[in-house]
């Protein structure tokens, strides 16, 4: 198994993240038969990186509902129901915004009822990005950064307050976790956007 021929379809979410998605977006294209953009009503959309045919821009209120910081539950789990019903048959890759992803992933065989992630290695700065000076290593099955799966019976949680704990609920919901050889590469301290942007933008 590989992504470029699994070719599976992407939901990311992006709120104030453009600057992250310009570095990762064009890596992403390049195995996705299809990308869509979760954002809320109000976020200015980069339509230099968003205009390929195969990129569509879903907006919602989601991302504040019941209170929530960043709703980041309830914001996947509306683009989920959408896109399950227009790619029954595909495979689906929830991929955060500021993830590098190597297209050299597999796995022996893939299993349709089972959740598929990866190791993660963090890039806190640009010049850490740039020097390859990798800062931490993240290796959590089907963490939330990388979620591939089959099986459309398997939705987000209704609502969370924030991007934390959401992820570790949909992981509950499967039976089978696995892991892909390789890694994925990913830009930015981490958990300090959790409930929002709040990190300095990337050039």
């Amino acid at each position: 198994m590989t992504l470029e021929t699994l070719h599976p379809v992407v939901i990311t979410t992006c709120v104030e993240y453009w600057d992250f998605l310009r570095q990762t977006l064009p890596t992403t294209l390049t195995f996705a038969s299809h990308v869509y953009i979760v954002t809320n009503l109000t976020d200015e959309v980069d339509g230099q990186i968003t205009d390929d045919h195969r990129v569509t821009i879903i907006r919602t209120d989601a991302f504040t509902k019941n209170g929530a910081s960043f709703n980041k539950s309830a914001a996947i789990r509306e683009a989920q129901e959408h896109v399950h019903e227009l790619h029954p048959d595909a495979w689906i890759l929830l991929l955060d915004a500021d993830i590098v992803v190597s297209t050299d992933l597999w796995h022996d065989a893939p299993d349709r009822s089972a959740l598929y992630g990866v190791t993660r290695l963090d890039y806190e700065t640009q010049d850490d990005f740039r020097a390859g000076n990798v800062t931490s290593c993240y290796h959590t099955p089907g963490a939330g950064y990388f979620q591939l799966y089959h099986d459309k019976t398997k939705l987000y949680p209704k609502s969370s307050h924030n991007a934390s704990e959401c992820d570790m609920d949909f992981i509950k919901s499967f039976d089978k976790h696995r892991i892909t050889g390789g890694a994925v590469y990913h830009l930015g301290q981490h958990t300090v956007n959790w409930d929002g942007r709040v990190s300095r933008p990337w050039n």
